[in-house]
């Protein structure tokens, strides 16, 4: 029994594609109420976890994704 506890499992789970890749989106509600509930996602891509159960905007971690065509 460790800090867990009182979280939800994945709530929610999508797929996206970023240029050539395809990712899954898995996120979870960490508590608060309705108005102020804080979420927190994780991302697989091609099986592999690339990103942690990390509280926040799943944006900022696609918006460090380098795509084609863009410099």
């Amino acid at each position: 029994m460790g800090k867990q506890n009182g979280v939800a499992p994945a709530s929610h789970r999508m797929k996206m594609n970023v240029g050539d890749q395809t990712y899954v989106i898995e996120s979870r509600a960490l508590g608060g109420l309705h108005e102020h509930r804080l979420y927190a996602y994780r991302v697989w891509c091609d099986g592999e976890l690339v990103q942690d159960w990390t509280e926040g905007n799943m944006a900022d971690f696609f918006g460090q994704l380098s795509t084609a065509g863009k410099s």
